[in-house]
């Protein structure tokens, strides 16, 4: 069965003049802007670094993933679970990453970071995997493999793709192009991903470590949401990132808080800990783009 996305209180007065559920960049950015967050939490859960008043096992990394969201939902427009992180632990990790996505209960989006690329009859899975069974409300896409790897996910315009065009890992130019080329990969790809955005749910991850990256990804794609990594442990500049990636409506700017969040304290606090660096974040994120 294919899962509908719950609109937001917020959205539901506009939504009953409507006979379509919004698309998924119209959602995110009427999510956003009602909770005025642009923050994304990174739910990389580790065993081994659960905090000391939590046992290091499967049920603890639920218990600790479930108190971690409800004390910051309220601040975040989204989570983002890796899915390389619940693979590690088998089929108890699959069962935990289900639990997780419905407790949040689409009180926020879901974006399921899965990086997925293929041929397009594998891609048909991976799409059922993320949307029907996981119930996800967007998934992150390798396109190498040539846009046969994307057309499979974009069959429901609520459902979003964020398409991986310029990564945070330093080695990235071999591949993707430098950031003084004239004419990098990375640039073009942001170019195709502008032009067959029309349904609406189509956007690109951009390494929040080089600014004038994002900003020239925002040119080449002006109409499109980013999901940008890198703020944090991997030292990107926020204000920067900002202000370099926000557009007009839906072309917001997902800041994805990482492992300087989640892993915010070791102790007992780690709840209290994460959600003051969630609002944090939100804080100098809205004051950036107000200046």
């Amino acid at each position: 069965m294919s899962h509908r996305p719950r609109p937001a209180a917020d959205q539901s007065e506009a939504l009953s003049d409507s006979i379509d559920p919004p698309d998924f960049s119209a959602r995110l950015w009427a999510q956003a802007e009602a909770k005025q967050s642009w923050v994304c939490l990174g739910l990389d859960v580790l065993l081994r670094q659960l905090p000391r008043n939590i046992p290091h096992t499967v049920e603890g990394a639920e218990r600790f993933l479930r108190n971690i969201v409800d004390a910051s939902v309220e601040d975040v427009s989204a989570f983002k679970p890796n899915l390389a992180f619940y693979l590690a632990m088998g089929s108890d990790g699959i069962r935990l990453l289900t639990d997780i996505i419905e407790h949040i209960d689409h009180r926020a989006i879901v974006i399921l970071d899965g990086k997925f690329g293929d041929v397009s009859d594998t891609m048909e899975q991976y799409a059922r995997a993320a949307f029907d069974e996981f119930d996800a409300d967007a998934v992150t896409v390798d396109v190498y493999g040539g846009w046969e790897t994307v057309d499979p996910m974009l069959g429901d315009p609520t459902r979003g793709v964020f398409v991986w065009a310029r990564s945070s890992n330093p080695d990235a130019d071999a591949v993707q192009g430098g950031s003084r080329d004239a004419d990098p990969l990375f640039v073009r790809l942001a170019g195709e991903i502008q032009s067959r955005a029309e349904s609406g749910n189509l956007g690109a991850v951009v390494g929040a470590t080089r600014a004038v990256d994002v900003r020239r990804v925002r040119a080449a794609a002006p109409t499109v949401p980013l999901l940008a990594p890198g703020v944090g442990a991997q030292g990107g500049d926020l204000e920067s990132v900002v202000r370099a990636g926000f557009g007009d409506a839906p072309a917001g700017v997902l800041i994805n808080a990482g492992r300087s969040a989640l892993w915010a304290s070791a102790d007992g606090d780690y709840v209290l800990a994460t959600r003051a660096a969630v609002q944090e974040l939100r804080d100098r994120i809205n004051v950036a783009r107000s200046t």
